[in-house]
């Protein structure tokens, strides 16, 4: 379950179920947290936009949506991607091939990493096609 709520307004709660059919999930302006490692994504999950949120590292939550293939990660000026990030989430993604995010705040040993342990992942300076 993702909890948070939508800038200047109510709280956001959206639940996947096993049995659900979503495949796409866009959250703008989310400025939340995913509440707890524990808590899990949809598996059957492909492709996920988190941008424009508060996140100051990626949620350990992301690494249950093991069927994803597109994440975005873009417009998040706390975030910065670490080696415990590509470690404990990123790198439980088997499958993911698109990485949406800004660059020039990656450091290089991190992106070195990436390229090493993720030879399949492509990463993208700045918006997802579908952003």
């Amino acid at each position: 379950m993702l909890l948070g709520s939508v800038s200047g307004g109510p709280p956001l709660q959206a639940c996947l179920p096993a049995e659900a059919q979503c495949t796409t999930m866009q959250f703008a302006s989310l400025v939340g947290v995913i509440r707890s490692s524990t808590q899990s994504l949809h598996a059957g999950l492909l492709t996920l936009e988190l941008v424009r949120t508060s996140f100051s590292r990626v949620p350990p939550a992301l690494s249950t949506a093991t069927s994803l293939r597109e994440l975005s990660l873009t417009d998040n000026p706390q975030l910065v991607l670490s080696i415990e990030d590509v470690q404990s989430v990123l790198m439980r993604l088997p499958r993911l091939q698109h990485l949406y995010l800004d660059v020039e705040r990656t450091q290089e040993h991190v992106s070195a990493l990436l390229a090493h342990a993720m030879p399949q992942l492509q990463i993208h300076d700045g918006h997802a096609p579908w952003d």
